[in-house]
């Protein structure tokens, strides 16, 4: 029925996802517990984010969302992710919980302390 119903894209589409990925919609659709769009933090984070590769960037999505596509209608106010601020007592690293699409990211001092250890938790399998 489906292949009669639906030609092979839009079935590849529901069930791979959209490919292309708008970046600036994943950050105007991020959404913040403790930050908001305007603390240095974050504002260090999404330098960082544009400062890497593709593949990287990929990587991130995964680890915050468990995968490295987006539904075929993109980010929305229903698909969005959450960086919630923690403490650095709680460990230097940014946590990823991907079952909740959140992103556990300490309140760093500087962009270097944020792109070293963003860098460590976020490496590819590739690498």
């Amino acid at each position: 029925f489906l292949h009669t119903a639906f030609r092979y894209d839009d079935i590849y589409l529901l069930l791979s996802g959209a490919s292309a990925i708008d970046w600036s919609a994943f950050r105007s659709t991020t959404c913040y517990e403790g930050y908001d769009k305007n603390s240095n933090v974050i504002k260090w984070f999404w330098k960082y984010f544009q400062m890497l590769e593709h593949y990287q960037q990929l990587t991130i999505l995964q680890n915050i969302t468990g995968c490295k596509s987006i539904p075929p209608d993109g980010f929305s106010e229903n698909y969005c992710i959450k960086i919630k601020r923690v403490d650095l007592s709680e460990g230097p690293l940014p946590v990823p919980h991907s079952m909740y699409k959140t992103l556990d990211l300490p309140e760093y001092q500087s962009f270097e302390d944020l792109k070293t250890f963003c860098s460590e938790a976020f490496r590819s399998q590739d690498d």
